[in-house]
């Protein structure tokens, strides 16, 4: 099969010949392969664009691999890569570079693992569109200025000298719509007042680190075209919650160890076109409000790790448009109080909703439950007497969780 132009391996030993067989190759996916290091042969595919060796044990690069001019992707999320070869900078054709080092060997540990260091020339690669989670410093963020087609990008170890130059960086890049930058250090606090000026073309921003004054930005309403917003560790107060409910365009919102407050208001108007919100690991929240009219198209809430929420809020009847809640690791306390109506909540369809109960396993042990609350049956619960089903008489089914 000397013309075959794309290869995929899963699962298996890496044969070496096959680098000398297929010439022609233009995708070459090792996913998973159980091999430590890619062949040098691998440079002579000269018409390769695309090499993925994402979630294997290959722990470095060949140097040769600067010979693979019209490559276009490397991705490498998951993989055991920790240094990149110099020659890397020679791949001008360059679009998507996605790096991740993995923590353990375990495929299925689903915890993360640590960015990439770049080597030196990341502004020959002029035609990068994508570049995931690698290691920033002065001399990276420099570099970015040169990058103007950017349209991702992921940072590690921003700190706020890096923050400070970072935004002449973003400025240049026109086509730029989905940014990620994270704190490595959890004692050093970001102050993005003076980032300027805003990206305010992102649909997408990850945040990953504590803000000064426990606060968003001024400027963080001008994000106009917002569409997704991740925020992790910023510690926010109920004031920054509230500038983010004004967003036009934000749709999903994930607050992860995100906020100090005791209690959570949303109040009417709030979220307008709001879908989906996700509230993990607020360790002083013990009250959720939602007013009516507010959240006014939510379809799915996720609470994870709020240990002092012990009961669903009674309000949730005004999120009339809700489909499904999803719950994992929260207090016995809170599961119990789970009202169910006569079906006993397992694959039971009541008028237009439907409740699932879901356990996600990992390693054959319980890694998180998943609970779809049949909506209809809490909102009559809180006018008659309910049922309350003991969790550990839900039906349950074993999964593998896909990284």
């Amino acid at each position: 099969m000397p013309s075959l132009r794309s290869f995929y391996v899963l699962r298996s030993d890496l044969d070496v010949a096959l680098f000398s067989r297929f010439r022609l190759l233009t995708a070459l996916n090792l996913w998973y392969v159980q091999a430590c290091k890619l062949p040098s042969a691998v440079a002579n595919l000269r018409n390769l664009q695309y090499l993925g060796i994402r979630s294997t044990y290959i722990e470095e690069l060949p140097k040769e691999l600067g010979r693979l001019r019209d490559l276009q992707t490397l991705d490498a999320k998951w993989s055991s890569i920790k240094v990149l070869p110099s020659s890397i900078t020679k791949l001008k054709n360059l679009r998507h570079l996605i790096l991740f080092t993995r923590g353990t060997t375990d495929f299925m540990e689903p915890e993360p693992g640590t960015a990439v260091s770049l080597p030196d020339g990341l502004e020959n690669l002029k035609c990068l569109q994508t570049l995931k989670y690698v290691q920033a410093d002065q001399k990276v963020v420099k570099s970015l200025e040169s990058l103007e087609q950017m349209r991702s990008l992921e940072l590690s170890g921003v700190d706020q000298r890096i923050l400070i130059d970072l935004p002449l960086a973003l400025s240049k890049m026109s086509c730029l719509l989905r940014l990620g930058i994270i704190n490595s250090d959890a004692n050093v606090t970001w102050d993005l007042e003076p980032f300027s000026p805003a990206p305010v073309k992102l649909k997408t921003l990850n945040l990953t680190g504590k803000l000064a004054r426990d606060k968003l930005p001024s400027w963080f309403g001008s994000l106009t075209n917002l569409i997704h917003l991740h925020l992790h560790s910023s510690e926010l107060g109920e004031d920054s919650i509230a500038l983010l409910s004004s967003l036009p365009s934000l749709l999903h919102l994930s607050l992860i160890n995100a906020c100090n407050e005791r209690s959570l208001t949303f109040p009417a108007g709030c979220f307008p076109v709001l879908r989906q919100l996700n509230l993990q690991g607020l360790p002083n929240l013990t009250s959720i409000e939602f007013q009516k009219d507010s959240l006014a198209d939510l379809r799915l809430l996720t609470l994870g790790l709020c240990l002092e929420l012990t009961e669903i809020p009674r309000s949730i009847e005004n999120l009339i448009h809700l489909e499904n809640v999803e719950l994992f690791q929260m207090p016995s306390k809170f599961i119990e109080k789970i009202p169910y109506g006569k079906g006993h909540g397992v694959n039971h369809q009541d008028g237009q909703r439907i409740t699932v109960v879901k356990n996600f396993w990992h390693n054959a042990r319980l890694l998180e439950q998943k609970i779809y609350i049949n909506l209809s049956n809490v909102q009559e619960s809180f006018k008659t007497d309910a049922v309350t089903l003991p969790v550990g008489s839900l039906n349950s089914s074993k999964f593998h969780k896909w990284l």
